[in-house]
Order: structure tokens, then C-alpha cells, then sequence
């Protein structure tokens, strides 16, 4: 477009220069050049005119004359109210138009207009703000150029145009600012950022795909090809936190250090940044290693963008580089102390299960020939039975690698397995079916919840079949709804009345500690007694 307005101002020019030269009236009023010649160029050069005014008008443009011999000057009406002034017809003062030049250039200004008094003048350029009607400044370029000369070749007569720029100064300032800010932002940021040049890469790539490469992967490979596009990489720039990363004192060392940085690790790093490229990816991110000129090896997060704008030719590229050295180191840490407290932890649940082995040995010492039908015998087995089932907590916990839940599908076959045994029952007269999904419950859950199990399957296996009686027991542990476990233990015995007629105390406070236990889950607890008995107890897993 500006250079569109140029030509025709130019043109505009060459037109008022030829009629200058051309047209001579002399002191008679006639043409120095025949009469139907003279009037057919002037038609002309009067539409030219005509119609280079109108461009100008439309396009903005502000045209002036200024006559150095007489001092003279005038301007075209655009010329006035592209500031919003009103049009002066004729001759005007020019110092006025000096005086509304902003403070700042007027310095400047003034040297370019006392500069068409020079011999060699050919031409006057320069941009500055004016004064505009509103009160505020908007800025212009004004350009001149001499049309006529005196003997001596100076200029005697300037044409020009001024032009409005002022969207384009305002946003060449917000561009200034906005890349000052990014450049401070650059400079002053705490991760590592490097500006690089990846165009002479981008052209190799391009030549390489055009001999029918598509497996990036298996073209870096090798190892000569990697460096060789390595050193197509043009650094730009890097900033002051990269220096302090590579422990440098300055950029220039830096940059000249490079062949330090880069081991095979950073040669594998490079390799994957360039087949990401390759393969259309525009950014790239990873963890690697570098060395710095001290020789210290630092653990990075890298990432490397092309920034947008430069998708086409990758000229600028952004690599960031964050020191995760610390971070790692801590996490080392944390997972050494983590080994330690699991040892730890495994070895307190094995000493609790060993003591919890031995009160039940002291137990069976207790009970050594003593008559297994009495109460007090009885009562005996059943406390060595629940002290078994917090055995087999800890024994799990020491088993497994989770300190933190237990596996309670596997406990409850392992203790339904152990109270068969200790009780003598007959697997074919009294059959156990286990219906148990695979559910982990915590420490604070799983030994209450093995207590429940264990009283209710116990009571089931002395009381619900009696004499040669046999039938089954169900126990079934699955997901409720809500984050909760349903647990449930039935059997198709003789009822509730019949055990309690034949097992008070016992089952009663079995009953009762089911009951608590029940409200130490914060769980509801429903008991029925039709067709055997069943306990059915729900609590948040």
C-alpha cells in the first residue's frame, strides 16, 4: 500500500514539475507551444491532477508547496483536517505548523527543514508528533523533495505530503514494551532458558525427507548424524540463570564451553529432540543429565518449543532447562527413610505376632489335660482363638508389601482354615462356602473385622450343629454401596433359641462383642434367626 501511494505521489510530482516546465503564458497570454497541442496537454494534466487529488483525499494524504524564494507555503485541505483543523485556502504561516510539533522532535524537525537550503538538498524525511485539534499528539511522516532550482542548483520550490503513522508507532511501542518485558523475563527468570536457531536443522530435515526417509527413529540412530545436525544449531542467546546452572561467569564462557555439556546421555537427549521435530511434534519435553564445567552432573526437566509464529522455518526455538538435582536427591532421601520405617514396621508386626504366638502357647500350657468339656475350658479356647485371629493380622501385614491394608479375603479364608482345625470339624458333615471379593481393609479395620469373623464363625461351627447334625456355613464379604463393606455370616443350623439353651454364657457375650465391635466400625449390625442364624454387618471400608 505505501508503496502503491508513493508511486502516485511521485507521480503527482512529475505531473506539477511538467506543467511547470511545459506550460509558459506569455506576457500576451499565449502558449509558448501551438494552441490544440498546448490545450490537449493541459486537458490532460488537469484530469491527472483531478484524479491525483482524489487518490489523496482518499487515501489520507496531505499534500504541501512551499516556494523558498517568496517564503510562500500553503497545503491541501487533508493536510489541515487529518488533525482536525480547519482548511486554509491560499498561503499560510508554516511556523505555525512548527510550533505543534511535539517538544521532542521539534529539535529534529527544524534541522530537516533548514536542510533544503543545503546545495546538494535532493529530498526531506523525517517522523515526528503533531499537535492535533483534540489536544493530543498523533504522529506523522513528512516527506519533501525540490521541484524547481535556482541558477545556483538550489532548491527554490519543495513539494511533499505528510502521511498519518500513528497505529503504526503505537504499536511498534506496545511491541517494545511487550518484548522488553519478555526480555526481561528472559533474563531475570530462575530456570534456565536457552533462544536457539533451528533453521538450517529444518532445511536439512526437509532435504533428507525428499530421498524418501519416514523412520526418524532408525535415521538418528546412528550417532555421526546426530552430531552432524547438532552443529546446524545456531544458540541465540541464553540466560543468566543458565549461566549460574553451568556454574560459568559469563555467556561468552558458556556458550564456549559447550563441547563440556554434552556427554552420550545429552547426544541421546538430542537424538530424541530431533526425531520429535522430524516426525511434525513442535515440542519436546524429558528428563536428562548435563555435566557443568566443574563437573558436576545435574538431573534436568527439558523442554524444548518453537515458538509460534516460526512453525515454517523454526527459526526461533525456546529450550528450558529445570535443575530437578534437589528434588531427586529428596526423593532419594525420602525413599531411603521410607526402606528404613518398612523394615521397621515389618519387624514390629513380626514381634507382635511372635507375642501374640506366645499367649496362645501359655494358653495350651493352661489348659494342659485339663477337662475339654468344662466352661472354664471352653472360655480358654475361645480367647486363644481370638487372639489367633489378631495373629494372623500381623502375620499378613509382615508378609506383605503394604504396611498399610490388610488383604481381608485372604485372612478370612486363612482364619476360617485354622478354626476348622482347631475345633475338629468334620469338612464333610459341616461344609464352609467363601464368598469373598478382593478387598484390602487398614490395620484399624481388619483386626476388629477379623474379631467379628472369628466369633461368628466359631459360634457357627460349636453351636448351629449339633451331634451328628450337618449343614453349611456361608460367609460372605463383598463391596456395599458408598465406600462401604457388607459382611455376612450365616448358617442353616438349629437357630438361636437352641444355642442359647445349650451355650449360656458363652454365645451371649460372643453375641455382645460382635455387637461392639460392630459400633467400633461405625457399622449397623442386623441379626435373623430364621432357618439357622445370620449375622449381617455393614461398616465403612
Amino acid at each position: 500500500m505505501w508503496f502503491a501511494v508513493s508511486l502516485a505521489v511521485a507521480f503527482g510530482l512529475l505531473s506539477l514539475v511538467l506543467a511547470a516546465v511545459l506550460i509558459r503564458v506569455s506576457a500576451t497570454g499565449r502558449a509558448a507551444y501551438g494552441g490544440g497541442r498546448h490545450r490537449d496537454f493541459a486537458a490532460r494534466l488537469a484530469e491527472s491532477e483531478r484524479r491525483m487529488r482524489l487518490t489523496l483525499e482518499a487515501t489520507r494524504i496531505g499534500t504541501f508547496d512551499w516556494d523558498l524564494g517568496n517564503d510562500s507555503w500553503s497545503a491541501s485541505p487533508t493536510f489541515y483536517s487529518m488533525l482536525g483543523y480547519e482548511p486554509i485556502v491560499g498561503p499560510a504561516d508554516r511556523r505555525e505548523w512548527l510550533e505543534r510539533v511535539h517538544p521532542e522532535e521539534a529539535a529534529q524537525v527544524r534541522e530537516r527543514l533548514l536542510s533544503v537550503f543545503d546545495p546538494d538538498f535532493d529530498s526531506m524525511e523525517f517522523e515526528a508528533r503533531y499537535a492535533h485539534a483534540d489536544g493530543g499528539y498523533r504522529w506523522e511522516r513528512v516527506s519533501g523533495y525540490p521541484v524547481e532550482r535556482g541558477k545556483d542548483g538550489r532548491a527554490t520550490r519543495i513539494l511533499g505530503i505528510r502521511k498519518n503513522i500513528n497505529d503504526r508507532k503505537v504499536a511498534e511501542e506496545a511491541l517494545r514494551v511487550s518484548e522488553k518485558r519478555l526480555r526481561s523475563f528472559f533474563e531475570d527468570s530462575a530456570i534456565s532458558i536457552w533462544e536457539e536457531d533451528f533453521s538450517a536443522v529444518r532445511e536439512r530435515i526437509e532435504a533428507v525427507r525428499a530421498t524418501g526417509v519416514a523412520d526418524w527413529e532408525a535415521f538418528f540412530a546412528r550417532r555421526e548424524r546426530v552430531v552432524e545436525f547438532a552443529s546446524l544449531v545456531r544458540i541465540l542467546d541464553v540466560n543468566r540463570a543458565t549461566v549460574e546452572l553451568l556454574e560459568c561467569d559469563s555467556k561468552e564462557e558458556a556458550l564456549r564451553s559447550l563441547p563440556v555439556f554434552y556427554d552420550e546421555e545429552a547426544v541421546a537427549t538430542f537424538r530424541s529432540e530431533l526425531a520429535s521435530l522430524a516426525a511434525g511434534r513442535l515440542s519436546f519435553e524429558c528428563e536428562a543429565m548435563l555435566n557443568t564445567t566443574t563437573g558436576r552432573r545435574v538431573f534436568l526437566q527439558l523442554k524444548l518449543s518453537v515458538l509460534p509464529g516460526h512453525e515454517e522455518n523454526w527459526s526461533r526455538v525456546l529450550v528450558s532447562m529445570v535443575d530437578l538435582s534437589e528434588r531427586k536427591a529428596a526423593e532419594e532421601a525420602l525413599q531411603g527413610s521410607l526402606r528404613e520405617k518398612e523394615l521397621l514396621l515389618s519387624e514390629i508386626h513380626h514381634r507382635v505376632k511372635n507375642n501374640l504366638q506366645i499367649i496362645c502357647s501359655l494358653i495350651n500350657l493352661q489348659l494342659g489335660g485339663a477337662d475339654e468339656a468344662s466352661g472354664s475350658v471352653r472360655s480358654l479356647r475361645d480367647m486363644e482363638a481370638r487372639v489367633r485371629s489378631m495373629s494372623f493380622v500381623h502375620e499378613l501385614l509382615y508378609q506383605s508389601d503394604d504396611f498399610a491394608s490388610v488383604d481381608f479375603s485372604r485372612y478370612v479364608r486363612q482364619l476360617c482354615d485354622y478354626l476348622m482345625e482347631a475345633y475338629g470339624i468334620d469338612a464333610g458333615r459341616v461344609r464352609v462356602e467363601i464368598a469373598v471379593q478382593d478387598i484390602r481393609l487398614s490395620l484399624d479395620k481388619a483386626i476388629p473385622g477379623g474379631l467379628i469373623v472369628n466369633e461368628l464363625f466359631s459360634n457357627a461351627l460349636k453351636h448351629a450343629f449339633p451331634g451328628d447334625r450337618s449343614g453349611t456355613v456361608r460367609i460372605g464379604l463383598k463391596s456395599a454401596d458408598r465406600g462401604f463393606v457388607s459382611l455376612e455370616v450365616r448358617d442353616d443350623g438349629v437357630g438361636i433359641a437352641k444355642t442359647e439353651r445349650e451355650a449360656k454364657p458363652c454365645a451371649e457375650l460372643g453375641s455382645n462383642l460382635v455387637e461392639s465391635l460392630a459400633q467400633q466400625l461405625n457399622g449397623s449390625y442386623r441379626r435373623e434367626t430364621v432357618g439357622g442364624v445370620s449375622v449381617n454387618i455393614v461398616f465403612p471400608a
